[in-house]
């Protein structure tokens, strides 16, 4: 006699692709796909690109606010703790979560007669120049600094002389008679678009901010298309942190 267990595993599969066949929901399936699969892959492939991208957006609001610093010198870890410290017990309060975050994003920048500064303040033991500043690095910094700016996330700057006037020229700053009216901040630059580091009560006052520059400059970027900037509570709200950032001590 033979044994139940014996009984042949293909028989069943078999009988179970007939059945599945002559089911009028799985036929639908096989002919809806059949018909219309490119159409779903396109639509699948919109819907992750779009989740991806909101997902992204509301990351970035819950960032808070940017401060980008680009000086000709080396920014290291210790000075952007120090510059995030002393920022952020600057940013206003806001009702629902008290102070925003802070992400200070630094670059080392030189002109070109700034390297060459740099470049010839030390010689070696033959007395041929120690180059401290690559022209091929200093390049790229340039483009890493012009590149974030074009995102719109940040509006406030802390950067040379020869980069505010860049920024000035191409009319991305603010003036700072926009934002104060007549009365100046101490240390507002002789063309009314900044305020020099050097002559605020902020960099007499903080330590840490003395490791920039005292010429850097501190200024104010238009809202952008795009980012952050480009939402009216959120510029508002930057706006209200370079207040406080320009004033400090007044």
């Amino acid at each position: 006699m033979r044994d139940n267990k014996d009984f042949d595993g293909s028989k069943l599969d078999a009988a179970e692709v007939k059945l599945g066949s002559q089911n009028p929901i799985f036929k639908w399936l096989d002919n809806f796909w059949y018909y219309h699969k490119w159409t779903v892959i396109i639509v699948l492939f919109f819907a992750v690109v779009l989740g991806v991208g909101v997902s992204q957006m509301i990351g970035k609001e819950k960032s808070g606010e940017a401060v980008v610093i680009a000086a000709p010198q080396d920014v290291y870890t210790e000075h952007i703790e120090g510059y995030n410290t002393v920022l952020t017990s600057l940013m206003p309060a806001t009702e629902k979560r008290g102070r925003k975050s802070l992400q200070i994003y630094p670059y080392p920048i030189y002109s070109e007669d700034e390297m060459k500064r740099a470049n010839e303040e030390e010689t070696d033991d033959e007395g041929r120049y120690v180059q401290k500043v690559i022209q091929s690095y200093n390049t790229s910094k340039i483009e890493e600094y012009r590149s974030f700016l074009q995102t719109g996330e940040c509006s406030i700057l802390f950067v040379s002389e020869y980069l505010y006037e860049t920024q000035r020229d191409q009319g991305r700053l603010r003036s700072l008679e926009e934002v104060f009216g007549k009365d100046l901040p101490m240390g507002a630059m002789g063309d009314g678009y900044g305020v020099r580091l050097g002559d605020t009560a902020l960099y007499a006052f903080f330590d840490e901010l003395q490791a920039l520059p005292e010429d850097t400059v501190i200024c104010l970027l238009r809202p952008y298309i795009w980012g952050a900037s480009s939402k009216e509570e959120h510029y508002a709200y930057t706006e209200e942190f370079f207040k406080n950032i320009v004033t400090f001590g007044n």
